[in-house]
């Protein structure tokens, strides 16, 4: 039986769904509230047994229907904004409204056919934002150390505003110490032995090791390492096109900064102290390659590492020699 696929875009308030008729070709357009009650009224109406819904992530707003449709175990595809927009280019869309979106996605479902979206399971999806929760306290507590480092250059500054600060500053700092005893705490024996793998990697620390657990569930549901590297937006695009298109290279970075800042971090101890990162980052540095371009190059290596010990059940071996 062929596929009835709903196309859904996704506002604050409301969800525009759009779907074609498979014998008629006659477009059905309406909208239902953006809350769990009119979701779960909406596709508890659907009758239809072989259906697939398709929409594009737009962070918060698109929790309540990925929550209702997981509930329900019906299948659904989250496709992002860049492939959504790439399609509606193709398709030479010359208005952009709801029900034009809701209409592009239909169409995107129906040519594309993707994959099904698996969410993460509770504990990893609490877990995940507990981590982009202390990264918010960490900038938080930055920028008021930085407005408190401005003010001690002024002798008349209010006593008012710098007690505020040192008070706001002690706040975050217990909730940062509190969060930060939480999320690194590993209870769960396998996902412990993983993460004692990846720290053997010289470079990896408690904090990358679990910044990279947290962004790819341990690298479970990964079969090599570029699929990983692409993931986490850490490998390189070619943009190069004859003889006239000759683009500067850069990574992708279509997938979690957060990791990515860890891994660059991770990078800097790597390329002294990682045997085969020093030797790839030195060797890059005397044929001239810039100094970013070297770290990217080492972040991939050490992604490389990770992924090995993880997949052999090894520690890493720093004397290890490995080919170039």
């Amino acid at each position: 039986m062929e596929t009835q696929y709903y196309g859904i875009d996704i506002s604050k308030n409301k969800l525009q769904i759009a779907y074609q008729d498979a014998t008629t070709q006659v477009w059905s357009d309406f909208q239902i509230d953006n809350e769990i009650t009119s979701i779960t009224l909406f596709l508890s109406s659907i009758e239809q047994p072989n259906i697939h819904f398709i929409y594009e992530y737009t962070g918060s707003y698109t929790h309540r229907l990925t929550y209702c449709l997981s509930v329900k175990d019906l299948p659904f595809s989250i496709v992002s904004p860049q492939q959504s927009k790439g399609f509606s280019l193709s398709l030479k869309n010359s208005s952009k409204t709801d029900k034009s979106d809701a209409r592009m996605l239909f169409l995107y479902g129906q040519k594309m056919q993707p994959a099904l979206t698996i969410i993460e399971d509770i504990d990893l999806h609490h877990k995940r934002q507990t981590y982009n929760y202390l990264l918010s306290l960490k900038a938080d507590k930055q920028a008021f150390e930085n407005r408190k480092h401005a003010l001690a250059y002024d002798p008349r500054a209010s006593k008012s505003v710098l007690d505020s600060i040192e008070m706001v500053l002690g706040t975050l700092t217990q909730q940062i110490q509190i969060i930060e005893d939480e999320i690194f705490t590993i209870s769960d024996d396998d996902n412990q032995r993983i993460q004692t793998l990846m720290n053997s990697v010289v470079g990896i620390g408690k904090a990358s090791s679990e910044a990279i657990m947290i962004a790819t569930n341990g690298l479970k549901n990964f079969q090599n390492v570029k699929q990983l590297a692409k993931f986490l937006g850490v490998c390189a695009t070619d943009k190069r096109s004859g003889s006239s298109v000759f683009g500067k290279p850069s990574i992708v970075k279509s997938g979690h900064s957060f990791v990515r800042t860890t891994l660059y971090m991770a990078a800097r101890s790597a390329k002294k102290y990682n045997n085969a990162c020093k030797e790839i980052y030195l060797r890059l540095r005397e044929n001239g390659k810039a100094h970013k371009v070297a770290m990217m190059a080492v972040v991939h290596k050490l992604l490389k590492q990770v992924f090995a010990v993880v997949k052999s059940q090894i520690p890493f071996d720093n004397l290890y020699a490995t080919p170039k």
